[in-house]
């Protein structure tokens, strides 16, 4: 392989790898905020249709 081919094929390579990850971490950190906030908007929805 030479530095030319090196050199030109990094950058297509970082830009797929960083999108693979970015996607992995946002669709990671939806499901654990998901999970995390459900209750709490369970209780926020009872609060708000209580007929008190």
């Amino acid at each position: 392989m030479s530095g030319r081919a090196v050199a030109k094929g990094w950058a297509p390579t970082f830009i797929g790898y960083l999108m693979q990850g970015l996607g992995r971490f946002a669709a990671s950190s939806e499901f654990f905020a998901d999970m995390l906030l459900a209750p709490m908007e369970a209780t926020n929805f009872r609060i708000q249709t209580s007929p008190t």
